[in-house]
């Protein structure tokens, strides 16, 4: 990496870390119980625990005060040790994310029995996007990718899960505030959201890592009006005789209004060859050949924002591939 380019990378670290500290301006509290959502545990040896407190000095009184404008999510983002060592590993990394940072619910994850330290450590991938609907600002819907080991010759496979948490006018106004901006906390939030509410599971499908490849790759070639670079996709069922994906535009920026579309395949044919291993997971060879109907497709139009990262910390991306670790290498 050139000179130039890591200078680049420290001085929009710094403004993000300055930003964000800025945020709520009063004395830092020590980390709780429950603030580390990898581990549910104040576990703070896991990061760089030589940060200084940021805030400025203030009396009890003016704390409670300053916090009692924010909900309880943000106060803890900004405040507790854990999460302000990240910011410290963020600033003095270059902007490089670990998978500390991701916006994904470890804790959701964790207690499902998920390998949440195979995730942290790379050796195996889980990624997730969140959006709400343009009309509905209470409610945010988590998308989650999370890998699993399979010896079957289909190969390992993702658990992918669409979560919806309840949100209070403020939190939401606090979230979008976060994401509008580009501060590192709006990565953060997902997190501690999932610590503090629990979630609503409206799906949960193992598929194989092999066919939402093709999934994405199909369906951003064939079933794209709006013509996005790339397109998300959840699946919400799979049998062996139908598969009903949600298809939604990129997370392409930290705000951005998209849409979110309901794809439907019957009545297979040859080429599908649908298969079910290990724990319920189906294998497509070919996810969309079969019945689909384009007009019910483009009638299940809605708008929605979607919330992303890709452009929030440079070069960084939602999915585990793409993106550098603290030390620059890829985790795969």
């Amino acid at each position: 990496m050139s000179l130039q380019k890591l200078k680049k990378r420290k001085h929009l670290a710094a403004l993000i870390f300055a930003g964000a500290m800025a945020l709520v301006p009063f004395a830092v509290s020590s980390c709780s119980v429950n603030c580390n959502p990898q581990t549910q545990t104040d576990n703070s040896s896991d990061v760089n625990n030589n940060s200084s407190s940021t805030g400025s000095s203030s009396t009890p009184d003016t704390d409670k005060n300053q916090k009692s404008k924010h909900s309880n999510i943000m106060n803890t983002i900004v405040l507790d040790d854990y999460y302000q060592n990240l910011a410290v590993e963020v600033w003095n990394h270059g902007l490089y994310l670990s998978k500390y940072t991701l916006p994904v619910p470890y804790k959701f994850l964790r207690d499902e029995g998920k390998n949440v330290d195979a995730y942290l450590d790379g050796t195996l991938n889980a990624f997730a996007s969140s959006y709400m609907y343009e009309n509905d600002k209470n409610h945010l819907y988590v998308s989650v990718k999370a890998e699993n080991i399979s010896n079957s010759s289909y190969g390992n496979y993702y658990t992918n899960y669409v979560l919806k948490y309840t949100l209070t006018d403020q939190e939401s106004e606090e979230y979008t505030y976060l994401c509008k901006g580009g501060y590192l906390q709006g990565l953060l939030f997902v997190q501690e959201l999932d610590i503090q509410k629990d979630p609503e599971v409206l799906s949960e499908v193992n598929i194989s890592k092999n066919t939402y490849d093709k999934m994405k790759n199909i369906i951003g070639r064939g079933y794209n009006p709006d013509k996005f670079s790339s397109v998300e996709v959840d699946v919400a069922k799979a049998t062996m005789e139908d598969i009903f994906m949600i298809v939604r535009g990129p997370s392409l920026s930290n705000f951005y209004n998209t849409t979110l579309r309901e794809l439907y395949v019957t009545n297979f044919t040859w080429l599908t060859n649908p298969q079910k291993y290990d724990n319920n997971v189906f294998f497509y060879g070919s996810p969309t050949s079969g019945d689909v109907s384009n007009d019910d497709y483009l009638s299940s139009t809605k708008n929605i924002i979607s919330f992303g990262y890709s452009q929030r910390i440079e070069h960084a991306s939602p999915y585990p591939e793409d993106y550098p670790v603290l030390n620059g290498v890829h985790p795969n």
